[in-house]
């Protein structure tokens, strides 16, 4: 196996790992929408073993939109701890307001482990609550990005692009060794009257000096025990008795 195979082969498995770690980050939050605007059992989704956060929003809630990534980022610092369940009220007369009397949006609920009601209403107050619930990994410095386990995934996803970009970038830089120099066959009458030709594959080859057989032989392009005879005469010899006359 050549140098450069064995590059692509690592090259090749490090993409492979890449996209690995690239998948498991972007599926280890526990984040699904429950409603459209339609009445739905908030309880009925809560996550028994994790903290769930119940959020009523809509799109045209700019609030909303402010602390959606901030959710996201909860939920992926946390992907054993926190599940976080979406509620869409779509407008203030769809049968979800009604049902849960919303007067505000962004509305949360957060329940603990066990589906008991932890806390319930505005963003800052509820999302201050788990924070400290999830020990203050989930929001480092003022609702940025987490610095629990999951920045783990993040570094080695980095560290594994930048070693395969490397190892890429190296092998288009590297000087191309020169191929295999092919030995003439085609030589002048002189050369032929004084060449030895060889048996391969059924089939006589030639003529080729002394030199050419020795570097043959040494690049294991032809065996040692092919039959060779020289031009004009009747008798056979092997290729490695003729290198060996050399020596």
């Amino acid at each position: 196996m050549t140098p450069t195979t064995v590059q692509n082969h690592i090259l090749f498995a490090l993409f492979a790992v890449v996209l690995s770690c690239a998948a498991t980050v972007g599926v280890a939050q526990d984040i699904q929408t429950i409603s459209h605007g339609a009445r739905v059992d908030i309880t009925g989704s809560l996550v028994p073993g994790k903290l769930t956060l119940i959020d009523f929003y809509a799109d045209w809630c700019g609030p909303c939109r402010s602390i959606a990534p901030k959710l996201d980022r909860l939920a992926a610092a946390n992907p054993d701890g926190l599940a976080i369940r979406k509620v869409d009220i779509i407008n203030w007369d769809s049968a979800v307001a009604a049902q849960y009397r919303l007067q505000s949006i962004p509305h949360l609920k957060l329940f603990d482990e066990n589906g008991q009601l932890l806390a319930e209403g505005n963003a800052r107050h509820v999302m201050g609550l788990l924070t400290n619930r999830l020990g203050g990994a989930g929001l480092g410095g003022g609702m940025g990005i987490g610095t629990g386990r999951s920045m783990a995934p993040v570094f080695i996803l980095g560290g594994l692009a930048f070693l395969a970009v490397f190892l890429l970038l190296r092998g288009k830089s590297s000087p191309k060794s020169p191929g295999p120099q092919t030995i003439p066959t085609h030589r002048s009458d002189e050369q032929t009257a004084s060449g030895w030709f060889v048996m391969m594959q059924n089939s006589l080859e030639g003529p080729f000096s002394e030199e050419d057989l020795e570097e043959l032989l040494r690049r294991r392009k032809i065996p040692g025990d092919a039959k060779a005879r020289r031009h004009g005469q009747s008798a056979w010899t092997t290729v490695g008795e003729v290198v060996e006359h050399l020596m």
